[in-house]
């Protein structure tokens, strides 16, 4: 009776190793169907305007996890929506200019989102396109501008990678400057009529992408005990209306 039992398990075992557990899906196709936009909405603009770039104007990349496959378009209206693709997980990213880019008038869109494809399914993607930079805008008044008479501005970069690293705004510069999302240091120097310098510095922290800082100088009618400078972050429209005190340095 024993043998028997021995036998009868024997024999279970012999037929469980014969089975094959369940393969995972190796092959296959989908196709992904992308819906896109660009907004600027989340930078309510004071003293300048920002328009979202035309969707033609997007390059459009959709790259496989394993780097296995990697397809781009110059403009994503180009993307044809009967491609297929092997089955797997991928990235699909929207972009207008460049990250690596800083400068006068060069923005930066961009918007990403994972998807996955599976055999015989069109997979739906929504692509946002936002301001992935930060823009600084830096103004003077009529009179800041009458009564000082020469005044110069720098912004100076006070964290990440680029720290320390110094771009100049001309006094007549009225383009908005891009630049990647760091804190930095506004800061201008000026000349009064009896030729004596003075300089205000405004300090700009926390700051991200998707920020638009509108930085206004001014001078309460010539009297030049304090500056009145304006910043504005957009990031959920916050204005801040800070009072700067003026230092005096002898000399041009």
């Amino acid at each position: 009776m024993k043998n028997r039992r021995l036998i009868a398990i024997a024999a279970a075992l012999a037929l469980a190793a014969c089975a094959k557990a369940p393969e995972a899906e190796t092959s296959g196709s989908g196709r992904v169907a992308i819906n896109f936009s660009a907004s600027s909405q989340t930078l309510p603009v004071t003293r300048g305007t920002l328009v979202a770039p035309e969707a033609s104007q997007f390059a459009l990349s959709i790259v496989k996890d394993d780097n296995t496959v990697s397809e781009s378009w110059d403009n994503i209206l180009l993307y044809p929506a009967d491609t297929k693709f092997p089955i797997g997980s991928y990235r699909a990213t929207a972009a207008y200019g460049s990250a690596d880019k800083e400068g006068f008038d060069a923005p930066y869109f961009m918007a990403t989102e994972r998807f996955t494809i599976i055999t015989d399914k069109v997979s739906q993607v929504a692509l946002t396109a936002k301001l992935a930079n930060t823009a600084v805008n830096v103004s003077y008044t009529e009179a800041f501008k009458n009564y000082f008479t020469d005044y110069s501005t720098t912004l100076t970069k006070t964290s990440g990678a680029s720290s320390g690293e110094k771009i100049q705004i001309a006094p007549d510069e009225t383009r908005t400057l891009y630049i990647a999302p760091a804190d930095f240091t506004i800061e201008t120097v000026y000349t009064k009529p009896n030729g004596k310098q003075s300089r205000a510095t405004v300090p700009c922290t926390g700051v991200t992408a998707c920020q638009w800082y509108d930085i206004v100088f001014d001078v309460n009618n010539g009297e030049v005990g304090s500056a009145e400078i304006t910043v504005t972050l957009n990031d959920e429209v916050i204005t801040q209306d800070v009072n700067i005190d003026i230092f005096e340095t002898e000399g041009k």
